[in-house]
């Protein structure tokens, strides 16, 4: 049964999109305030997403080499980290233990 099921959506822009499975009508659109530094462009495409659901928390890893952590509820940003050297492929989060890891790969010629 789809009713009341939500989905929670990583765009090519940089917003998260929360929608309602049954009618997919948006919910809630949720956006990062800055890029990364390094880029010195516009927020990347969102390209890695978890989500705990019971603490309305997402982490988020994206093309401009960032990784943003959301309250999904509010739409705020909680934290954003910038340090990665590639796009960031991968992210896990156990968020009881306030413990994520993220991955990038990186090809150089």
């Amino acid at each position: 049964d789809w009713r009341g099921m939500r989905m929670l959506l990583g765009l090519a822009d940089g917003r998260l999109e929360l929608r309602d499975l049954e009618y997919g009508d948006t919910l809630a659109e949720l956006s990062r305030p800055r890029p990364a530094p390094q880029t010195r462009r516009r927020v990347g495409a969102i390209t890695t997403l978890t989500w705990d659901v019971e603490r309305d928390l997402a982490l988020s890893g994206a093309c401009d080499c960032s990784l943003a952590v959301w309250h999904v509820g509010s739409g705020e940003v909680v934290n954003q980290l910038f340090g990665h050297l590639a796009p960031v492929n991968v992210v896990a989060a156990d968020f009881d233990r306030e413990v994520a890891v993220s991955c990038s790969i990186a090809t150089f010629r």
